[in-house]
């Protein structure tokens, strides 16, 4: 009996062990994703100023490759397709390409109808 006792015993503090360990690992991953999220969030941030600068400084051809990022990020943001469609009007030798953003821009961020 004290054999039965000890193993039941055992296998109670083995299962209790596991619970907090797979309660720990499912914390972590949270806490994990939520840090990879403020990361990306920091890392817009900054593409954010850093093309907003270049555009002020009318660096248009330099902020093309960010406002082309953000607007990946926020294809319905209409500052961001107003801006991109700027920079490609500078930088683009096909000057209708800027036409979809500029449209977008114009209808407030919403998708432009297809002429």
């Amino acid at each position: 009996m004290p054999m039965l006792l000890r193993c039941y015993t055992l296998l109670v503090y083995r299962l209790h062990t596991f619970k907090l360990v797979k309660i720990t690992c499912v914390v972590l991953g949270f806490l994990l994703m939520e840090s990879s999220q403020i990361q990306a969030q920091n890392s817009l941030n900054d593409v954010k100023k850093e093309a907003n600068k270049l555009f002020e400084d009318d660096e248009f051809t330099k902020a093309y490759k960010l406002y082309a990022q953000l607007v990946s990020n926020f294809p319905n943001e209409a500052e961001y397709n107003y801006r991109l469609g700027v920079c490609m009007i500078f930088s683009e030798p096909n000057k209708k390409k800027c036409i979809p953003y500029l449209k977008q821009a114009a209808n407030g961020g919403k998708e432009a109808p297809k002429d």
